[in-house]
């Protein structure tokens, strides 16, 4: 009897050991069976497409360009070339509503979210549109050139972002003012920028140049080494820091080189440390776009219904198929992190990893 109300049983020993044995055996099942699962989960899988967009209007996010960008994994906005925004928060996405009714057009090509409570938008006539304190700006018209507008925005706070725009210009938004267009491209265009803190900046444009901001300064263009077999120059970058970035095609037909459009493409660019590597052929197959990279051992990229991910310095060679067979061209992706991103096509839909 031990303490009160318990008695002892004596177990033969010839049990203890079967007993033993049958505790290994489930042990080393879970233990693989878990192995199993993180192997598979390693590499992720993508959710169904979610049709985020069925108002009347005939063209928000059923368009031929739209942009994403996650802050969190709990908040992201998403804009289209009719003016309108749909906003994911908590798990749940909005409605889409117009937020630019500035220009005749309303073509918003690009947001940056670096915060929940902050974001900026871009549009093809030239307006940048602020997101804070739950709701949007009017829009301020910061590039004047006829017939050029702004292509992308990066912000690395809610007190610094770089949108590019003109011909080869950059537009600076600093403490709540936007400054004039600095030319840093000769007559090139530029295309896709990435700043993933104040101090650093990777713009790319349409000759195969990179164009590095570093403490206040722009660099000269720097010539990418592209395979001969490739299709494209490099026109889509994404930096995690300063000591990491990667640049690839874009697929046709996303807003690029002042509305233009690009060739196919399927080289993949690296920055590390200060220097780009020669291009990299991922896929024989594809036509690769639009790319994220939240660390420098995780990056994703699009092609037009597939997505191929950068792990540990090796770019996958399995397709993980985002969309129907029937779906429309994968436009955009925002990774927050490396569980978590977040991909838009032209067809309202929106597909998860």
């Amino acid at each position: 009897m031990i303490g009160k109300g318990l008695s002892l049983a004596v177990i033969p020993a010839t049990w203890c050991v079967a007993l033993l044995l049958a505790a290994a055996t489930l042990s080393t099942t879970a233990a693989a069976s878990s192995t199993t699962r993180n192997a598979a989960g390693s590499r992720g899988t993508w959710s169904s497409g979610n049709k985020i967009d069925s108002h009347t209007y005939n063209a928000s996010l059923e368009a031929s360009s739209v942009a994403i960008s996650c802050a969190t994994t709990r908040f992201c906005v998403a804009v289209d070339e009719s003016g309108f925004a749909v906003t994911y928060s908590n798990g749940v996405w909005s409605k889409a509503h117009r937020i630019d009714a500035n220009s005749n057009n309303n073509n918003l090509t690009s947001v940056s979210c670096p915060t929940v409570k902050f974001c900026a938008a871009v549009d093809a006539d030239g307006y940048a549109l602020i997101y804070s304190g739950g709701s949007w700006s009017k829009g301020q018209h910061i590039d004047s050139i006829a017939g050029t507008g702004l292509g992308s925005v990066s912000c690395a706070t809610n007190a610094f972002c770089v949108a590019t725009g003109g011909v080869s210009d950059v537009y600076t938004y600093s403490a709540g003012v936007w400054s004039s267009g600095q030319q840093i491209s000769g007559t090139n265009h530029l295309g896709s920028i990435s700043c993933p803190m104040k101090s650093f900046c990777e713009a790319v444009d349409s000759t195969d140049d990179a164009f590095t901001y570093s403490d206040g300064t722009w660099s000269n263009g720097h010539q990418f080494d592209r395979d001969s077999n490739a299709h494209n120059e490099p026109d889509t970058v994404s930096c995690s820091s300063s000591e990491f970035c990667a640049a690839v095609p874009s697929a046709p037909p996303l807003v690029a080189n002042n509305g233009q459009g690009s060739d196919f493409g399927d080289d993949m660019f690296i920055y590390s440390r200060g220097a780009w590597s020669s291009g990299q052929e991922v896929d024989k197959t594809s036509v690769l776009g639009p790319i994220s990279c939240p660390t420098s051992n995780f990056c994703v990229a699009l092609g037009a219904d597939d997505s191929f991910i950068y792990s540990d310095g090796t770019w996958s060679s399995v397709h993980l198929k985002v969309t129907d067979p029937n779906s429309n061209e994968l436009r955009a992706i925002s990774c927050p992190s490396s569980s978590f991103c977040v991909a838009v096509d032209n067809n309202g839909n929106v597909y998860t990893y």
